[in-house]
């Protein structure tokens, strides 16, 4: 009988003890955010969102590549401490339990990224997540665009060269033609120069011959090279010029017979002279001089001239010629 009490005192011991045991959850990782990728020379933010789940916050530390540089003790009266660690500089100031602040980032920031999240008494549950930071550097200015000129004959050839200078990982060209994307077969592409700091230089050539399409429904031409390293950077560059129209030769005309039968030799060219006599010439005769063939040869001279637009020598003799025979007319009648 006396065991039998016992027990039931043990027993019911027991179930006091459980009942009074505070309830414990466990704690949970939401995330561990790293922005990717990180700008060279830029600030940033690492976030570390976990859920207590009733439980007591005991530290939040952040390693990078296994070594700790950030600590928050929640139980401390200054509870944010910082160690050194390579490519690590921390704003104390702007971070807290669940963001780091980064005052910039070099190439050394590069890494794995661990945060770990622990519970107070009595459990002392950790949980840990990671993630990767890669770093980018974007150009330090817009493409560039060489070798252009400001005209160009139709069917010319146009050959450009676009460069984007000091980034990694290389930078994405593309070129656009009057706002359409360029045949590949006009593409040209060069290798990247790598600098001394392992930033790239890239550079992509263009080279087409000018078409009427390229023309027809507009006085220019517009050629626009475009620069992108995704998803931080996206410029563009654009240059217009000018197509040059061959000229038509000008088409001669002659009138009257004796000017059909004129020969003027194929090296000789400028234009014809027409030498009227003033004194007889009024306009309701225009049709007797049109008439009157040898009117029209005494009174009408013709006269080639040269490149420079300029009367050749045979051709002024001849004129002056053909005027004293007028004025021997003249003064006969």
């Amino acid at each position: 009988m006396i065991n039998y009490i016992g027990e039931c005192w043990f027993l019911l011991f027991t179930i006091c003890l459980v009942i009074n045991i505070p309830e414990n959850r466990g704690i949970k990782m939401l995330r561990v955010s790293v922005p990717d990728p990180l700008i060279l020379g830029s600030a940033a933010d690492l976030f570390c969102d976990f859920d207590m789940e009733g439980a007591q916050l005991y530290s939040v530390k952040w390693y990078k590549n296994g070594k700790e540089f950030f600590r928050y003790m929640a139980d401390e009266i200054d509870p944010i401490d910082t160690l050194n660690v390579h490519g690590i500089y921390v704003n104390k100031g702007k971070s807290s339990a669940n963001r780091v602040h980064l005052k910039f980032v070099r190439w050394s920031t590069e890494g794995r990224y661990k945060c770990e999240v622990t519970a107070g008494k009595p459990s002392y549950d950790t949980i840990v997540n990671t993630s990767n930071a890669r770093i980018v550097a974007a150009p330090r200015h817009g493409p560039t665009i060489t070798g252009q000129k400001t005209r160009y004959p139709a069917g010319g050839w146009v050959k450009l060269n676009c460069t984007a200078n000091s980034s990694k990982p290389a930078t994405e060209l593309s070129w656009y033609i009057n706002s359409i994307q360029a045949e590949s077969s006009w593409i040209i592409h060069y290798p990247p120069d790598i600098g001394k700091d392992g930033r790239l230089t890239s550079t992509l050539g263009l080279s087409f011959r000018i078409r009427d399409h390229h023309y027809r429904n507009q006085p220019e031409i517009k050629i626009k090279c475009t620069a992108m390293l995704s998803p931080i950077y996206l410029k563009s560059n654009e240059i217009s010029f000018e197509v040059k129209h061959p000229l038509k030769a000008p088409v001669l005309e002659s009138r009257g017979q004796n000017r059909k039968n004129l020969e003027v030799p194929s090296s000789v060219y400028g234009g014809l002279v027409e030498i009227v006599d003033d004194e007889n010439y009024h306009p309701s005769h225009e049709s007797e001089f049109e008439s009157d063939s040898s009117k029209e040869s005494s009174n009408i001279l013709l006269f080639p001239f040269n490149n420079n637009g300029l009367p050749l020598r045979s051709s002024v003799i001849t004129c002056c010629c053909g005027l004293i025979t007028i004025l021997f007319s003249l003064l006969l009648e």
